[in-house]
């Protein structure tokens, strides 16, 4: 059963009259990537969405919702972007987020609604957009249809932020050794500051910021670079590429602040790094983390421009590092310098050659653990580090993501507590 057309009704701004939304598209046009999100959805637009007809939601909406809200409990995202797309088709709007904005105020007319609801806020939640799931549920405790249920899954999502991109998703472990160079710039009674090269949805940042929290008294500040909707889209894969160019990673950075403790201060600084870092002359940072463009030269402009920004003692690190330069054939590197991945000839491992060939340039040998390098400064140069000490889980991250890094962590063995 079809579900039936929708009316926009203007609230304020947008003029009078009434807007009525097409219907009749097709789901087959939206391809599993080209689901994620391309605008933002209604819930900031200043329309309010109203069912034309019978108020019920129409029970095949209902029953393909529930089915993307067990898909969502077993991590099959990709099932649940497949049946946005469907109901997005199935209420004529070509965007699947904002079908599921339309169901979500259809939904408030049915008393019944509860269920509904909470397969819609799942859906938001795991398109990353944290506000608008909450924002479903107060509507639907608000209009009195709450339950149990609700709240439950309320105090879930005030609690975890989320996540619906995650960079560094292969090696999670690299999160714990990044909070380990946390632990190990040692309890010295003054604020942490760390400068962030590619923040993308936050992840990392609140990373930082727990390790803040856990090893360094809570009080420091996370400097973030990036240029979010700006970013030269071509370097990264469609998804990625997707979320950026909407809005929608930047939208969830700014859901991921609500999760960094009181004490830490996080500082935007919106541009390319060979903007941004200049203008950050004549500061110095305890920790530098570089995870921006992974091409060749940015990569070495990004190490040249960071060394002066940081203290000496601090730490200069950074993320997908698999192969160094002295490992592999150096030729070869060079070569596809441009290119974000490529096949090491000599180990067959996937590598990034820019990362690969700018670390090497400007650094030479590093310290590598699973892909995390990181080297110490020192008034004499760079010198390697043991990770030693402690460091902490990424438990704002999924379940099996937490397992992953945490079996990967002990077989490693080099911290010798891991919280």
């Amino acid at each position: 059963m079809d579900a039936s057309p929708l009316k926009l009704i203007p609230i304020s701004g947008y003029g009078g009259g009434r807007f009525q939304v097409p219907g009749g598209k097709k789901a087959g046009g939206f391809g599993l990537e080209s689901v994620l999100i391309h605008r933002r959805i209604m819930l900031s637009s200043g329309f309010q969405i109203f069912r034309q007809g019978s108020a019920a939601v129409s029970q095949t909406i209902q029953a393909a919702l529930q089915q993307a809200e067990a898909f969502l409990r077993v991590g099959k995202t990709a099932e649940v972007r497949q049946i946005a797309a469907w109901v997005a088709a199935k209420v004529g709007l070509g965007n699947p987020l904002e079908a599921v904005e339309a169901m979500r105020r259809a939904a408030l007319l049915d008393p019944t609604s509860a269920e509904v609801a909470l397969s819609h806020s799942r859906a938001l939640a795991a398109a990353g957009l944290f506000d608008a799931a909450i924002a479903v549920l107060d509507d639907l405790i608000e209009a009195g249809h709450g339950n149990d249920a609700v709240v439950a899954w309320r105090g879930k999502l005030v609690s975890t932020p989320c996540f619906p991109g995650l960079q560094g998703a292969h090696a999670p472990e690299r999160q714990v050794y990044m909070s380990a160079v946390v632990h190990m710039l040692g309890g010295t009674g003054l604020p942490v500051s760390i400068l962030e090269v590619g923040t993308f949805m936050g992840a990392s940042m609140v990373t930082w910021a727990r390790a803040i929290e856990h090893f360094a008294g809570g009080i420091g500040e996370i400097c973030c670079v990036d240029p979010w909707e700006s970013a030269d889209l071509s370097q990264y894969g469609e998804g990625m590429a997707a979320d950026l160019q909407c809005g929608v990673a930047y939208r969830v950075f700014l859901n991921a602040l609500a999760f960094v403790p009181e004490g830490i201060k996080v500082t935007e600084r919106r541009g390319f790094s060979d903007q941004v870092l200049p203008s950050l002359a004549g500061r110095t940072f305890d920790i530098i983390y570089i995870d921006g463009c992974h091409l060749h030269p940015e990569v070495l402009h990004d190490l040249q421009a960071c060394d002066t920004l940081l203290a000496e003692g601090g730490y200069l690190c950074g993320d997908d590092l698999e192969v160094q330069l002295h490992e592999t054939d150096a030729a070869f590197v060079a070569a596809h310098a441009r290119a974000d991945f490529a096949q090491d000839p000599r180990s067959g491992e996937g590598f990034h050659p820019g990362v690969t060939l700018g670390v090497g340039t400007f650094l030479g040998p590093v310290s590598v653990y699973g892909g995390f390098w990181v080297v110490r400064k020192t008034k004499d140069g760079y010198r390697p580090v043991e990770m030693t000490g402690k460091g902490l889980l990424p438990y704002h991250w999924p379940q099996d993501f937490i397992d992953r890094a945490a079996r990967a962590v002990r077989e490693a063995g080099w911290l010798s507590e891991v919280l």
